[in-house]
């Protein structure tokens, strides 16, 4: 059983992942859209192992903040 958006309930003829794909394909993004997304995202996290780095310091091993950085990014 799947979710039909149109009754609200669960329903075996509505495929979601198939809905979803079809809108994954019209938000698709340019490649330099990509590249400025993954800097930021790099930026971040570069940003939260200087700041655990300082507040714990160093507490947590790479290996931790790569853990939590994957989570959040």
């Amino acid at each position: 059983m799947k979710y039909c958006k149109n009754e609200g309930f669960m329903n075996k003829d509505y495929d979601f992942n198939e809905s979803f794909n079809k809108f994954r394909k019209k938000i698709s993004l340019s490649d330099e859209d990509k590249k400025n997304f993954l800097e930021s995202r790099e930026l971040i996290r570069k940003t939260i192992r200087k700041t655990f780095n300082e507040k714990t310091e160093n507490y947590f091993s790479l290996d931790d903040l790569k853990i939590l950085t994957h989570v959040f990014f």
